[in-house]
């Protein structure tokens, strides 16, 4: 264990341990919990950040030999508050959050040759990677801003869907979308066929020329089957006559919902298919308690301004890179 000031950084090893520490996060998203770290089956590299005695924080981000590395199963990690005691002053929290950080950059530095992950949208003060190596010519940090889109569904257990205000702010080819596919023959399943999704996921990176890893659809597929299983996830399919078309599917935590992956047959594919499935998903999510949808997505000019029509709030977040060199 080493230390600064006050705090602590400690490796931790114990799952149990980390099972206890996961729960004490604060605004945990679907990424902090042990079933779905069990299910993505990563090599996590995690720590914990003492106060004194008192757990303060942890950092977590999955490992790769002697590096830290970016995985797509994981689109945020690293530092992640735990719930605080109430009455503290701003000033003191900003302290702690930098000094906690610093701690953590410090010892990741010195641990690994190379480092590459996401920081979860609500860390944004950084300065502790930014200043690394800040008087000599040694490695340094770069930061890539990312973004993220968040709608509140909120109002929708009302069930005025549409004519509630998060459908007024959607872009009104999404709207004209949406009311003209309430006219068409389709079905959409929660939950069921999910050995749709495989082929439909395929084909998606086919109609790119690309051609997607057997390893990595079987795992996705598994990560599915186990947020479904275990009440974590929502699996969306639109399927017209006897033929699947388009499906998406959420990670859940709490009251929050995460889009992970999407695909479809474009050769099927109508144009108000996407968005169908996706408002169809929204009235689910709320009717399972879900008050907020991150459409993560929204980093590429082929995909992120159809998200956009949906209205929401754009979040940024930060991809942190480093190498010993």
């Amino acid at each position: 264990m080493s230390g600064k000031n006050n705090f602590s950084i400690k490796e931790i090893t114990s799952k149990k341990r980390w099972e206890e520490l996961l729960f004490l996060i604060d605004k945990p998203s679907i990424f902090d919990t042990q079933k779905y770290q069990a299910v993505a089956d990563e090599k996590l590299f995690k720590v914990c950040i003492f106060k004194g005695n008192d757990p303060y924080a942890v950092f977590y981000s999955p490992t790769l030999d002697d590096e830290i590395v970016d995985s797509e199963y994981f689109i945020h990690s690293g530092t992640r508050l735990l719930h605080q005691i109430s009455g503290i002053k701003k000033s003191a929290l900003h302290s702690d959050l930098f000094t906690s950080n610093a701690l953590i950059c410090e010892y990741i530095c010195d641990n690994f040759s190379k480092i590459k992950f996401r920081m979860h949208p609500d860390i944004i003060d950084l300065r502790p990677f930014l200043w690394k190596n800040y008087d000599n010519n040694l490695g340094k940090f770069l930061i890539d801003i990312r973004y993220t889109l968040i709608v509140n569904i909120s109002e929708m257990f009302l069930k005025k869907y549409e004519e509630s205000e998060l459908f007024s702010n959607f872009d009104r080819n999404i709207a004209r979308d949406i009311k003209k596919g309430n006219q068409s023959e389709y079905r959409i399943f929660f939950n069921t066929n999910l050995n749709f999704m495989p082929n439909l996921y395929v084909k998606t990176f086919e109609r790119n020329g690309k051609t997607p890893d057997g390893k990595k659809v079987k795992k996705i597929y598994e990560i599915v089957d186990q947020l479904v299983k275990n009440k974590l996830g929502l699996f969306s399919i639109l399927v017209r006559g006897n033929d699947p078309i388009y499906f998406s599917i959420f990670a859940i935590r709490d009251n929050k919902a995460c889009h992970l992956y999407g695909g479809g047959d474009y050769e099927l594919l109508e144009r108000q298919d996407c968005s169908v499935l996706l408002w169809e998903s929204f009235k689910k999510l709320s009717e399972m308690g879900v008050y907020s949808v991150d459409l993560e997505g929204i980093n590429s000019p082929k995909r992120g301004s159809y998200k956009l029509g949906f209205g929401g709030k754009i979040v940024p977040y930060y991809e942190l890179s480093w190498n010993r060199g």
